[in-house]
């Protein structure tokens, strides 16, 4: 399948689901490859915004449903949330990805962050973090983003060479 039909067929779940937030991540995915940066930006923004709604609603049913004591239901629901938070942070993630590579260290700094509060173990956007402390030269602040960044992925070589 060609890259033009696998995004038309994005764009047509898109279409027929403006909240399919998978459909806009991989189809930002693409627009990465295709240095179309901008492109990517907005359909990543369309996906953090469709997660987003997801894990509001899952956590809102679940709590609903503790609060009438319907425990596996609401244990379902909880899951869900947890797992639309993790792929929300991946988009933010990616995002400031983006914005780092384009030296727009405020916006990198606000979607990392934003990445980490959803799930704390986000090591991507532990080290966009290091990258903008690096920046504005506080090393020592820098160097603790790269240590937790390693210790959720030791493997990552960018850690160790940002460390060294």
């Amino acid at each position: 399948m060609s890259l033009s039909q696998v995004k038309r067929h994005l764009q047509s779940a898109i279409s027929a689901d403006g909240q399919f937030s998978q459909a806009h991540f991989e189809l930002a995915k693409i627009f990465l490859d295709e240095n179309k940066n901008n492109r990517a930006i907005e359909e990543l923004k369309l996906a953090v915004e469709s997660e987003t709604k997801k894990f509001k609603m899952y956590e809102s049913r679940g709590r609903a449903l503790l609060e009438k004591k319907q425990f596996p239901q609401a244990k379902r629901f909880m899951y869900k949330n947890g797992y639309a938070r993790y792929e929300c942070s991946i988009y933010l993630s990616t995002l400031s990805e983006i914005y780092i590579e384009a030296k727009k260290y405020n916006l990198a700094k606000k979607y990392a962050q934003e990445s980490i509060e959803l799930y704390s173990e986000q090591w991507r956007s532990m080290l966009v973090l290091a990258h903008v402390c690096f920046h504005h030269r506080k090393w020592k602040l820098a160097s603790e983003w790269l240590d937790k960044s390693l210790e959720l992925n030791f493997k990552h070589f960018k850690s160790h060479l940002l460390m060294a």
